[in-house]
């Protein structure tokens, strides 16, 4: 435990030395703040409400007194303006009745104000009276806004594959200082020695995914689960961290090949996203496509112990095969 802490303590001071160590560290949560600052502006402009041909013009005279009207031919357009990010929420008429749509993640005071404005056109005045005519309210949908959940996702997906970086980054400082060969005579084995090597990698990296969920407003999470999750997924980036060490000759190489881990992570954030469900079996060799469900389904506090760990066993189940495939390649370099 000495040795590997020892290791750890060495890696953290030549981090917090290295600009590019710095970067990788402070990029995410930088991101994650920019994009908190875009998703409440998208939602917080002023009230506006979607209406279609059903809705008779005195009724949208009454509501252009209290806020802005978008027109739509029918109701699946009406839908489609409800369904985007920022917000909005719509009116139609149906069998006399009125139905407001919401997706989910609108401001309680848009309902509240589109209820009163109904019930002071249907009644006499008198707010309890009741109304000429029923108001019925339909969820279309999304309870967060998308941009908030997918980017959210992203970054800690980004967050994960800098851990892999500063593994690598650090490999390559014991490569340029010859250091590993003179471990190979010591009595540290190589067990501890990756561990060693993981561990401010690893740490940085689960700090950073709290504190971007904190920013982009995700309170109500599991922190169990997301920590325990985190951790799984940090096993595949500690192979991709090794690998990509032992096999760049300077920092700048490193950086260069790590890159490439970014590629299956962004097949499986589209894939999951654009792909049916019914074909999405073209994304199981992925680990982080199942790294991409597991945290949306934390965001969205439908996570199971059962779930995640059924996630998480297709992740150990990849980076198991990985590391027999590439364990001799591994060991020779470290030699």
């Amino acid at each position: 435990m000495k040795r590997i802490a020892s290791i750890a303590y060495r890696d953290f001071l030549n981090n917090i030395k290295n600009s590019i160590v710095l970067y990788m560290v402070a990029a995410p949560i930088l991101l994650a703040f920019i994009i908190s600052l875009f998703v409440p502006t998208a939602e917080s402009s002023s009230a506006v409400f979607a209406v279609d041909q059903t809705i008779d013009s005195v009724v949208v005279d009454q509501i252009l007194e209290y806020a802005s009207v978008e027109y739509y031919h029918d109701i699946h357009a009406l839908e489609d303006r409800v369904m985007a990010i920022d917000d909005v929420i719509g009116l139609t008429l149906s069998d006399g009745n009125y139905v407001i749509l919401s997706q989910g993640n609108e401001s309680s005071d848009l309902d509240r104000i589109l209820r009163m404005i109904l019930y002071q056109y249907h009644s006499d005045g008198s707010i309890n009276n009741n109304p000429i005519v029923n108001v019925q309210f339909s969820n279309i949908g999304v309870e967060d806004s998308p941009v908030s959940v997918i980017g959210t996702i992203s970054i800690i997906m980004m967050c994960i594959a800098i851990a892999g970086m500063i593994i690598g980054l650090n490999i390559v400082e014991e490569k340029e200082s010859k250091t590993i060969r003179a471990l190979n005579v010591t009595p540290m084995n190589k067990g501890e020695f990756i561990v060693g090597k993981s561990l401010v990698g690893c740490l940085i990296s689960v700090v950073q995914v709290f504190i971007v969920m904190l920013i982009m407003g995700y309170h109500q999470f599991h922190w169990v689960m997301l920590l325990a999750f985190t951790i799984a997924n940090l096993l595949i980036v500690i192979l991709f961290g090794f690998l990509t060490g032992i096999t760049s000759p300077n920092q700048m190489a490193a950086i260069a090949n790590v890159k490439i881990m970014f590629l299956p992570i962004s097949i499986s954030i589209i894939g999951a996203i654009m792909i049916p469900g019914s074909q999405q079996f073209l994304l199981y060799w992925s680990p982080f496509y199942w790294t991409y469900l597991g945290y949306l389904d934390i965001i969205k506090q439908t996570a199971t112990w059962l779930s995640l760990g059924y996630y998480a066993l297709w992740i150990l189940l990849i980076t198991l095969l990985l590391f027999i495939a590439l364990k001799r390649k591994i060991n020779i370099k470290l030699n």
